[in-house]
């Protein structure tokens, strides 16, 4: 599943947002040192740990799943009643993400009875009341709360509140865990049947059914719906008929009321991975007869539900936890969700204790106490792409070389890049199937760079030229400490020719890049294929081809467990070191500041979404 590109990220905290289409005036950012003086090197040794990464864990009962030969097959044990969450960027390509100040604001009741209000929404409600704490978030804003319109971390992470999905992707495996689904399976990894766990209802009291996820899917996947979400059922029988007159996808089968199937163009054995997102949502059949009014006030199947409309644009929304849900409930109340376009000013709002969780961006980490402060993966990774058809970027010893001249680590330290790690292997940690250090060359080996760069012959006077949309401001930044890295190893000229937003993206689909570029992938599923077919396979932006890799991609697909199919993507990926179509740089993580009041290691996020899952957050008591 993958969407066209588009010309750049959102510009990073502290920039203003410029209009598609628009970018703002490139500014060349200073020429860093290099290597980078220890003073500038704010990135904490504790918050350093590639190997190690800081995982949340969620309640016990859900996380992680028990051991199992097929995870996703089996139901989620009920837990105990208790009272009262791919795209190109710089960029463009799986699902859409967009950079978000994330604040967490827990509202601490007094000790009397009577319950502080948090929200008020436009219509008079005076919102969440409870005697229980009451969280409130700060985001961006979300442009739409249609799960077929999801795709922002803003709209997901609302969105991940109000709906419950067939699954949930588990935070240390990346495997997917059964939520509504009471199993998912395939004889041939191609055509797979679902059957549903009985008792869920939607907040109008509508039962959750098959036909709530084929109505809904085929809703989003018709063209004529408009939604933004449609490309994540291209590879369903029948959506390309949806793309024109046809109204439903011909892969889509109701058996009765818990058990639907879906047939797929080809087999994929990494299938339940994408029933995750918030766009395969179930969706009431009040909403699906008048789509605009839940466009306001939605009605969902989750464990929060609305606290009163909302519509775009307006500053806030508050949802309550929802007491007739069947899985699990919430420890607390409700959420209220202030939005704001201003990343400082989120962090400022935790410095002074107004609020309680804060997404930390660059520089804010090393300000926030260790003790205070995770680390969470995510599905996102950013590379150095090359046109590998053209010269003489046809040279695998020259691209290895590269790879091999880059000191990742003191780039990411010495800018302060907090939310970075660096990459060590062609596929993020958090995801299901990684594997640690399949890129031998992505360590930094002066000598080995050399050695390489000597068999690929590169004339002496011409200089190594780097690209970027000139809305990744950050490539702006470790590019020019890439090619200050380059030059020192190698002696050769190294520069960066930024490029307008359209022409980045002109050159993206057209893939006629001349020279390497920065960019980056958030994939649509939590998993290695995910980022190993879209970047590396057939019709890729590199040009690269290699029969045997996807051969073993394809074998893979074929299998009817992940089990099966992970060998065989791994096998693929250990491939590329050898060719290096494109060299890994860094891991986003997923950093957050919090207080005292939360228990820290319940926050857990959705890595491709990287929203929240505010359902399992846990106040102190």
């Amino acid at each position: 599943m993958s969407q066209p590109p588009y010309p750049g990220p959102p510009p990073p905290p502290g920039q203003p947002q410029q209009p598609y289409g628009q970018p703002p005036q490139y500014q060349p950012p200073q020429q860093p040192q290099y290597p980078p003086p220890p003073q500038q090197q704010p990135y904490p040794p504790q918050g350093y740990q590639p190997q190690q990464p800081v995982y949340g864990q969620p309640p016990a009962q859900q996380f992680p799943p028990p051991p199992m030969q097929q995870p996703w097959q089996q139901p989620v044990p009920p837990p105990a009643k208790k009272p009262g969450i791919g795209l190109f960027l710089g960029i463009g390509g799986g699902a859409l993400a967009a950079v978000a100040a994330i604040v967490v604001l827990v509202i601490a009741l007094s000790g009397n009875s009577t319950p502080t209000p948090v929200l008020a929404d436009p219509s008079g409600d005076p919102g969440v009341t409870t005697n229980d704490a009451v969280l409130g978030f700060v985001s961006s804003t979300p442009t739409s709360l249609l799960p077929g319109n999801s795709g922002f971390e803003a709209e997901n992470t609302v969105l991940q509140g109000l709906y419950a999905g067939l699954t949930r992707t588990d935070p240390v495996t990346g495997l997917p865990v059964n939520r509504l689904a009471e199993s998912i399976t395939s004889t041939d990894a191609r055509t797979w049947t679902i059957k549903l766990l009985p008792g869920y209802t939607f907040h109008n009291g509508e039962p959750v059914t098959s036909s709530s996820f084929v109505d809904a899917w085929n809703y989003v996947a018709d063209e004529a719906n408009v939604m933004t979400g449609a490309f994540f059922f291209d590879r369903f029988d029948g959506y390309e008929a949806a793309q024109g007159s046809a109204s439903t996808m011909s892969g889509l089968k109701v058996v009765d009321d818990s058990t639907f199937t879906v047939a797929l163009t080809e087999p994929w054995a990494v299938f339940p991975t994408a029933l995750a997102y918030p766009v395969m949502a179930p969706m009431a059949r009040e909403c699906l007869d008048a789509m605009s009014g839940c466009e306001s006030l939605p009605i969902g199947n989750g464990p929060f539900r609305m606290g009163g409309p909302w519509s775009p644009g307006s500053p806030e929304l508050s949802l309550t936890r929802w007491d007739d849900f069947a899985g699990e409930k919430p420890q607390y109340g409700g959420v209220g969700f202030r939005f704001i376009d201003d990343p400082n000013a989120a962090s400022a709002a935790l410095a002074s204790g107004e609020a309680d969780l804060a997404r930390l961006w660059s520089g804010a980490a090393a300000a926030t106490d260790a003790d205070n402060r995770v680390s969470l993966p995510t599905a996102q990774i950013s590379y150095l792409g090359f046109p590998t058809g053209k010269k003489p970027y046809q040279s695998a010893d020259l691209r290895r070389a590269l790879s091999l001249a880059i000191d990742r680590e003191s780039i990411i330290k010495g800018f302060g890049f907090d939310s970075l790690l660096p990459a060590d292997a062609f596929t993020p940690p958090g995801v299901a199937g990684h594997v640690d250090d399949t890129c031998a060359d992505c360590a930094f080996d002066p000598e080995k760079a050399k050695e390489l760069f000597g068999k690929a012959k590169w004339p002496a006077k011409d200089p190594i030229q780097f690209s970027h949309s000139v809305n990744n401001t950050t490539a702006a930044q470790y590019l020019e400490a890439v090619c200050a890295s380059i030059t020192t190893v190698l002696g050769v000229d190294c520069s960066v020719d930024p490029m307008e937003s359209m022409e980045f993206l002109d050159a993206s689909s057209k893939r006629s890049f001349k020279t390497p570029w920065a960019s980056g992938w958030i994939p649509d599923q939590a998993n290695v294929e995910a980022f190993l077919r879209p970047l590396y396979g057939p019709g890729n932006y590199f040009g690269y081809a290699n029969p045997e890799f996807d051969a073993l991609i394809e074998q893979g697909n074929a299998k009817t467990t992940m089990e099966e199919a992970f060998p065989l993507y791994q096998q693929a990926e250990g491939l590329l070191n050898a060719d290096m179509p494109a060299i890994p740089f860094a891991n986003e993580q997923y950093v957050a500041g919090f207080s005292d009041r939360l228990v820290a290691d319940s926050l857990v996020i959705d890595p491709t979404t990287e929203a929240p899952q505010f359902d399992l957050l846990k106040v102190k008591e």
